[in-house]
């Protein structure tokens, strides 16, 4: 998979996966998505950037930026969507995290 087809990918199922987590029973949308992740996680992502993260279009100015984005951000989108960051990052269909790593005796 190309890079410019991995952010296409990648922003359409950020969108998909805002997009399907209800609040008060409609769409959650950018800012209360931010709000939220500001509150659970201490992690400001301003709606701009979250925005910016589900551009899937090509000719888009802000296209691929999704592909920049820190690993703090990514491993707190994962969480708070209950998914992998591979499920994210398209390397997998299957959007269950891994397993936490068991302690070594």
């Amino acid at each position: 998979m190309t890079k410019e087809e991995q952010s296409v990918k990648m922003g359409k199922r950020l969108k998909s996966l805002r997009e399907n987590t209800l609040l008060d029973g409609k769409k959650m949308s950018h800012v209360e998505l931010k709000k939220k992740l500001k509150e659970k996680y201490g992690v400001e992502i301003s709606r701009d950037s979250l925005m910016n993260y589900e551009v899937s279009d090509v000719n888009h100015s802000k296209f691929g930026t999704n592909l920049k984005m820190s690993a703090e951000y990514l491993n707190c989108l994962a969480s708070f969507y209950g998914v992998s960051t591979d499920y994210i990052l398209e390397l997998t269909d299957n959007p269950a995290p891994y397993p936490p790593k068991s302690k070594k005796k």
